[in-house]
């Protein structure tokens, strides 16, 4: 039996072995979701103006703000609606800018509160970058902004989340005492959710999320006033099972 041809063959498979072994490698922590947050999970769809809706326009008056972050080097941008009370329900939106998501400005604002909607660093017209920990200071600088600038009390603030951004809205509950505490379409935990979406990323272990957790057991944290939880049968990306 003529074992050069084995020879040959094991010469220029390892090699190749080696070459895709190392691509797969770098594959891996190149798709980490650590790493792709910044395309999958900030989707600030920025903006150069606000293009407000007409038919908002036409029975709300939004007055612009600017909230102070970062020592006052960077601000976050958006609307304060005011209604027939001082009880305003500050909103922490979901994906994109603040536009596609002003219909809660107006179920809030038809029930007689005062609105607060903002953009997360990095989302719409604020400056800054994206990033969970941004996220999580501008919730807590848009509460205080209401608090500070507006002389409301914690008996005068709702906080309201959807979807992604009832991690803020968690997150500033915890930190900030507030009226009460809305979550639209939350989610369990964020990994779980991403996984619910991308099967793919189940194969990455915890610590490859630990940047992106809000709070890992969202739903289940002890708040000490009305607490509302709401999902929908239809939810898009999050599904029933998070509620």
């Amino acid at each position: 039996m003529d074992w050069r041809g084995f020879s040959l063959l094991g010469k220029y498979c390892k090699p190749v072995v080696s070459l895709l072994g190392a691509l797969f490698v770098g594959a891996y922590f190149l798709l980490a979701p650590v790493n792709l947050a910044p395309y999958l999970l900030y989707v600030g769809c920025p903006v150069s103006q606000y293009e407000l809706p007409a038919s908002l326009l036409s029975d709300l008056k939004p007055v612009p703000v600017a909230i102070p972050v970062c020592g006052a080097k960077q601000f976050c941008r958006g609307f304060y609606f005011r209604g027939k009370s001082r009880t305003t329900v500050l909103i922490s939106h979901g994906q994109g800018n603040l536009i596609p998501h002003l219909g809660m400005v107006r179920a809030a604002h038809s029930a007689g509160y005062s609105c607060l909607i903002y953009d997360y660093r990095g989302f719409g017209l604020s400056d800054g970058r994206a990033s969970t920990a941004h996220m999580l200071e501008d919730g807590v600088a848009a509460y205080d902004y209401l608090e500070k600038q507006l002389g409301l009390s914690q008996k005068e603030i709702i906080l309201m989340g959807t979807s992604l951004g009832t991690g803020v809205s968690a997150h500033v509950a915890r930190l900030r005492p507030c009226r009460a505490l809305l979550l639209v379409s939350p989610y369990t935990t964020l990994r779980r959710a991403v996984c619910d979406r991308l099967p793919f990323f189940s194969i990455y272990p915890d610590f490859q999320y630990s940047t992106l957790l809000f709070y890992k057991n969202l739903l289940f944290q002890p708040y000490i006033y009305p607490y509302i939880h709401l999902h929908s049968l239809d939810s898009g990306f999050l599904s029933l099972s998070h509620g």
